[in-house]
């Protein structure tokens, strides 16, 4: 993981409009920011609430309900995602679908199923449906093509619940922290501006460096972390099930 051309490719916070391109090996994906900045790390929640539907699919036996477009309740997606329900939840929502909708990925890749590379959103479309009142009560989106087929494929990673309880940066350090899931269990090592880097952190090094130490008292689920100040360094190491229930 240390030499992963990895960084997590959702902003921090609204109104990032910096480009993220990642290059390996001769392939290379490239994330361009809508007119209001890239998704963020909240955005995500969407997508998130969009996967476990059709992930679940299996599990509560709907293999014949699983579609690219499909529609779901408003409120039922605020208490998945634990967002208010009341304040200005329209335009929070509006904000976020238009920058899952806007913002383009481009690639040389080619994906599952298709012959050729393209550019394409998180979400091509969505519709709103409003009730009585103006509020916003469904949402009808398309999902893109690559991420329904891995979905459907299972190629996705199980995030701990808890992971809709952190703070945007816990949450970049903790998707950074899956991306060792195939080195289960054992301990990873990064610096301090490395991790910085591939967290898309846009706070002072030394700010992120207290970010770091408090993962010491409190870690994000399902890791524990130690630091060395010494060299400057984090290691994290996936916890098997048994340590996460001692705790």
């Amino acid at each position: 993981i240390a030499n992963l051309p990895y960084r997590t490719t959702f902003a921090l916070s609204p109104g990032d409009m910096n480009v993220r391109r990642i290059e390996y090996k001769g392939k290379f994906i490239e994330f361009s920011p809508s007119p209001t900045g890239l998704p963020t790390l909240r955005d995500l929640d969407i997508l998130l609430y969009c996967e476990s539907w059709i992930g679940n699919a299996p599990v509560e036996d709907r293999d014949n309900d699983i579609y690219r477009v499909f529609q779901f309740e408003v409120e039922d997606f605020l208490e998945f995602s634990g967002r208010s329900m009341g304040g200005d939840r329209d335009d929070r929502l509006i904000q976020a679908l238009d920058r899952l909708a806007g913002s383009k990925i481009t690639t040389n890749t080619i994906p599952f199923g298709q012959n050729y590379s393209t550019s394409f959103s998180y979400i091509p479309k969505y519709r709103l449906g409003r009730d009585a009142n103006g509020k916003i009560k469904t949402v009808t989106l398309k999902i893109t093509y690559r991420i329904f087929y891995l979905i459907q494929n299972d190629i996705f990673d199980y995030y701990h619940p808890d992971f809709l309880r952190l703070s945007p940066i816990r949450r970049a350090i903790y998707m950074v922290a899956m991306c060792h899931k195939e080195e289960l269990f054992s301990p990873i090592t990064l610096s301090f501006a490395r991790l910085h880097q591939m967290t898309g952190a846009t706070s002072p090094l030394r700010k992120f460096k207290q970010t770091l130490r408090d993962l010491m008292d409190n870690p994000i689920p399902g890791h524990s972390f130690e630091i060395n100040e010494a060299y400057e360094t984090v290691t994290f190491t996936q916890l098997r099930e048994a340590d996460v229930e001692a705790r």
